[in-house]
């Protein structure tokens, strides 16, 4: 097993100011956790033979180079994630000068872990809106689909937060004791 090459809050925070994110850092802070625990050089093998790489842990089919470097893979994840907050945005129906919703970040997630298209179209079919989200598939699992997993991913992009991080969707979705120990985001239900 290779060796763990584990990146603080702070050093993603960096990342994210180079590669010009504009999402919150909260939603790239819980996938990071989620994805990795943190590690930057992670590496997960599917069955099928495809792998994730990195922090983020974007499939290495991608093209995106640089995936096992904590700027190369926060880089993509910025594309990946402003090209997804788009798509996503359309078909919410919002303009140009609507704000994001607060619910924004859970729909990233659905996004980043089944794919764009599975978010696209809940939001097509039901509206966007995690709560009926929540209670429609949170406990729903069957082939390729963890229900549970998917809506604590969901809440947690939504509620997650850290000293010096930009606070976004979280404050305006409700307030949850937060706390950072060993400089990765925790969050206390």
């Amino acid at each position: 097993m290779g060796q763990v090459a584990t990146v603080s809050v702070q050093e993603v925070i960096g990342a994210l100011r180079r590669a010009g994110a504009t999402v919150p850092d909260a939603y790239f802070l819980c996938t990071a956790q989620h994805e990795s625990g943190f590690d930057a050089q992670a590496i997960a093998s599917e069955p099928n033979g495809t792998r994730s790489l990195g922090l983020y842990q974007i499939s290495e089919a991608s093209g995106y180079p640089d995936l096992l470097t904590l700027d190369g893979n926060t880089r993509a994840m910025v594309e990946i994630t402003e090209r997804n907050r788009l798509e996503i945005r359309e078909a919410a129906g919002l303009g140009i000068y609507d704000p994001d919703p607060w619910d924004m970040g859970a729909y990233l997630s659905v996004a980043h872990n089944q794919g764009l298209g599975a978010a696209l179209e809940t939001i097509e079919e039901y509206g966007m809106d995690w709560e009926a989200y929540a209670a429609r598939n949170g406990e729903v699992v069957k082939p390729g689909f963890d229900g549970p997993r998917i809506v604590q991913r969901g809440w947690d992009c939504l509620y997650a937060a850290a000293p010096g991080a930009s606070a976004g969707w979280s404050l305006m979705g409700g307030l949850l004791g937060v706390f950072v120990a060993a400089g990765i985001a925790v969050v206390l239900r």
